[in-house]
């Protein structure tokens, strides 16, 4: 069975990347006390931090759709399922995924344990290519992160 995977889109990127990835690294650096070792594109993940002498991984994604509080009919957070091209590559690593609001309010911070336990299954909706399939990570497995504006 084929891998039904959205389009890459070299725009959507464009408007997203810089913004998700400013986002984390500030975040990692001012409230986690991490240092910044990489951030250059790699098509792997997105930041590369240490502390205390441990590498850490890191990766961004932009949820536009999602403004505001985070509604409370959406029970589970739903990452694309090529991301598990990262859980093989950073199999004994530390890596954490993100998903941030589009409105740049606040964000959900997920271990990539909670990534390997969840259900990978079809999600749909009119964003959505059918077949196409997400991990669905319940928000009782994460933990949502409100960004400070000082």
């Amino acid at each position: 069975m084929t891998e039904v995977r959205k389009a890459f889109s070299r725009s959507l990127y464009n408007k997203s990347d810089k913004t998700a990835k400013n986002i984390i690294r500030e975040y990692l650096i001012k409230s986690e006390g991490h240092s910044l070792l990489n951030d250059v594109e790699n098509y792997y993940a997105d930041l590369q931090t240490s502390k205390e002498g441990k590498d850490y991984y890191h990766e961004a994604e932009m949820k536009y759709s999602w403004r505001g509080d985070w509604p409370t009919h959406w029970d589970e957070i739903r990452i694309p399922s090529r991301k598990k091209r990262l859980l093989e590559k950073y199999s004994n690593e530390r890596l954490t995924f993100y998903v941030i609001s589009g409105d740049e309010k606040r964000f959900w911070k997920i271990s990539s344990d909670a990534l390997r336990k969840a259900p990978i299954k079809e999600a749909s909706n009119r964003y959505i290519d059918k077949g196409e399939t997400f991990f669905h990570i319940s928000v009782s497995n994460a933990d949502l992160i409100s960004i400070s504006t000082d």
